[in-house]
């Protein structure tokens, strides 16, 4: 009888603080589409918590900052590579993200046996701890703030069944490589320690060393608890940097005490701020939970690794990861990560083309270093701009990096229709780039085209070549793009831009029907491997006009030899280029393989199949969720159209993408077990869009839904109006010196 009471007021207690926890996603302990739950822990694979301004893996001993680097860049041109032949690649001599040793990492201790539980809560993207026992039932959350970017916070509710001693164990590691920090003396009544330090070594020469101040709760040994009684312990950490405020250690002051006054308010204003960033956007499956765990997974990490009012990239691995490409940011974001970004929150998409923006002086520096005209962008970017990866022949020969970022500029503009920000800075930055090309290029008397020598496609396996068709066709596609603003802003623009356009040499095997990777590739060569999606990526993402039978030869030929131990997106982007040619076996194949690179218990992503590679490896999460989008929803977005053709994923009952953004509207797009699909308009703008399907054109409005699988939707208004007065002020402040061709025009 006893046991049984004893039982039953442990239930009890259970419930008691799933209570206390308010919203909590996870209260049932058990999986679902947003909660990742698990009894065993796997310390290799954690997930990260961040918010896009401050960041760290699950109870590790670090966290870093957007922005905050330190470490110097790298020095070109250098040919011969003197001045890095003596820094390891990855080490912390190259610029990298700066560590704080973590004051959010405390963990708790019991005496007695019990059990212990994790879980993920996607929809409110906290990390939670439980332990459960005959004496006590303890819920850990730890979580970077939505609302408040500053802060991270580590809350430790306890529930006691009898008297007993709560122990804590703070994890910060060693002291820091890369921040001197020094102890602020505060009063000794005081519940919180300060610390203010400053970077070791600035990324540019006579660059500023970036300050940093941290403060943070104090921790307490062990504290009693009264049996019957709940306690709640809060641990705040609120970090500023000189990047962003030059009164550092009062406004770190401010957003901890503001943290340290709201009491439960803290954690219900975090849930509501994510819960709502969550739901603008979200994609629904029924029918297979792995597959929308997957989903809600990738899309919460990118969620949580950047922010629209903190403008500095996103990484390969984040925020959170350290090691993870060093914190560089890569074409990763402009290919890999933006196009999700744009359908589903063009403000953060945005966010990346404003980083570019800002640093177009560095790419245009980079340009003249080695002798060319226009702007040059790095292949590997901090917070500088300038060049920051460790070997120097990536930066001088990835040059396909410029073009990725034009892309990402035309896409965002045919998605949003946002005229204004091109005009104003986006199109310095095509302008710039188109001039780039124009120099880079050269003339070949034979082929009477031109061509762009000594490069490395994405595929780095090989290099140097001649004539990658990756390359080609991006910086193609660039300088058409800087001419068609030229014509809709009433521009005048280089002669050479459009002649080169026309005149880019693409490589063409017109036996095979396919598309060498570049000039002197061979297909048929039994030794022949490619790294990772290359030639593959001119159809999607770059949707270069080739006839179907070419895509399919894309597809298979370069299928067969693609490394298996390539990077994670490969897939994605076969999955997408299958289903588009109409081979559900053949993208299903494809679009299975991408579970090899996902990690329990928290759908961890890593760069290499079965755990190897990167951590954390948002490439990945962006290529899958591009496969969800583009893929199974078929979306392409073009200058005045967006094109749409869904289907269902493998083993799965029905497919929602709800809050798809375009030109301000948002959308439904569905598709059920039965292969009935329907549209539907979420929210109206003042863009009026219609709906062609089977020669009908249906207006859409809110609440109706329209019953098609496949068509197009337009705006009814696409004409561009720009203010002649804006229009003066490019001509005379932007672009003069782009009206004189530059190269001898053939």
């Amino acid at each position: 009888m006893q046991k049984n009471i004893r039982k039953m007021v442990y239930y009890i207690l259970k419930v008691l603080l799933c209570c206390y926890s308010v919203l909590c996603n996870c209260n049932t302990r058990a999986p679902s589409p947003t909660c990742l739950f698990t009894e065993k822990l796997n310390n290799n694979f954690l997930p990260t918590l961040a918010n896009g301004y401050i960041g760290t893996v699950a109870l590790s001993d670090e966290i870093h900052v957007g922005g905050l680097y330190n470490g110097k860049a790298n020095t070109i041109p250098d040919f011969l590579s003197k001045q890095r032949k003596n820094r390891v690649k990855g080490s912390t001599n190259h610029t990298h993200r700066a560590r704080i040793p973590s004051t959010a990492a405390i963990q708790y201790r019991l005496n007695g046996i019990g059990q212990s539980s994790f879980a993920l809560d996607i929809q409110s993207n906290v990390f939670y701890k439980w332990f459960d026992s005959k004496n006590a039932n303890v819920e850990q959350r730890i979580y970077a703030h939505s609302e408040l970017k500053n802060v991270i916070v580590n809350e430790i509710i306890i529930k006691a069944n009898r008297n007993l001693v709560l122990y804590f164990e703070k994890n910060e590691g060693k002291e820091s490589e890369d921040i001197v920090f020094k102890n602020v003396k505060v009063k000794k009544a005081s519940a919180f320690k300060a610390k203010i330090g400053q970077i070791k070594e600035a990324e540019i020469k006579n660059g500023t060393k970036t300050k940093v101040a941290v403060i943070f709760s104090k921790v307490p040994k062990s504290v009693k608890i009264i049996k019957n009684s709940v306690k709640e312990f809060k641990f705040i950490t609120s970090i500023v940097t000189s990047l962003e405020s030059l009164k550092l250690l009062p406004d770190a002051m401010m957003y901890w005490k503001k943290a340290q006054n709201m009491g439960k308010d803290l954690f219900r204003t975090h849930q509501k701020k994510w819960a709502q960033t969550f739901e603008s956007f979200h994609i629904e499956i029924t029918g297979n939970l792995f597959l929308s765990q997957t989903v809600n997974s990738a899309l919460s990490s990118l969620l949580s690794s950047v922010r629209s009012d903190w403008e500095y990239g996103i990484s390969p691995g984040g925020i959170a990861p350290s090691k993870e490409y060093l914190g560089h940011v890569f074409w990763d974001q402009d290919i890999w990560m933006a196009p999700a970004f744009l359908m589903f929150y063009p403000e953060l998409a945005k966010s990346f083309l404003e980083y570019r923006y800002k640093r177009l002086n560095a790419a245009i520096d980079i340009a003249k270093k080695y002798n060319f005209k226009g702007a040059m962008f790095p292949w590997e970017s901090a917070v500088s701009g300038f060049e920051v990866c460790p070997e120097e022949r990536y930066g001088r020969n990835e040059i396909h990096i410029t073009g990725d970022i034009i892309f990402s500029i035309r896409q965002y503009l045919y998605a949003t229709g946002d005229f204004d920000w091109v005009f104003h800075h986006g199109i310095q930055v095509v302008f710039s780039a188109a001039e780039f090309w124009i120099s880079r290029v050269s003339y070949n008397n034979s082929l009477n085209l031109y061509v762009i020598n000594d490069v490395m496609p994405p595929d780095e396996y090989q290099y140097p070549v001649k004539n990658s068709v990756y390359t080609n066709v991006i910086a193609k596609m660039c300088l058409e793009f800087a001419v068609e603003l030229g014509k809709i802003f009433k521009i005048k623009t280089s002669f050479d831009w459009e002649n080169v356009a026309t005149k880019m040499y693409i490589p063409f095997d017109k036996t095979l029907k396919f598309h060498p990777e570049f000039d002197g590739f061979d297909i048929k060569n039994p030794l022949s491997v490619v790294k990772q999606a290359d030639v593959i990526l001119i159809n999607f993402p770059l949707m270069f006009p080739m006839d179907r039978d070419v895509k399919k030869n894309d597809l298979l030929l370069y299928e067969n030899i693609t490394d298996l131990n390539g990077p994670a997106m490969t897939q994605s982007m076969f999955t997408i280029g299958w289903l588009e040619v109409g081979n559900r076996v053949a993208a299903e194949k494809a679009f299975k393989k991408n579970f090899e690179h996902i990690q329990e218990p928290f759908k961890v992503w890593t760069e290499i199949r079965n755990g190897d590679g990167a951590k954390n490896f948002l490439t990945g999460a962006g290529g899958f969720l591009q496969t969800i989008i583009f893929g199974f929803g078929g979306i392409r977005v073009h200058n005045f159209s967006l094109d749409f053709n869904l289907s269902l994923l493998p083993e799965s009952t029905s497919l929602l993408i709800y809050g798809v953004k375009y030109r301000d509207n948002s959308l439904i797009f569905n598709v059920n077990k039965d292969n009935k699909c329907f549209i539907e308009l979420s929210h109206a703008s003042k863009t009026q869009l219609i709906c062609l399907m089977n020669g009908k054109k249906i207006p859409l409005k809110t609440g109706l839904k329209v019953l098609t699988c496949r068509g197009s939707i337009v705006p009814s208004n696409s004409i561009y109006d720009v203010n002649n007065n804006d229009t003066n002020y490019i001509l005379e402040n932007i672009v003069v010196f782009y009206l004189t061709p530059t190269i001898q025009v053939r």
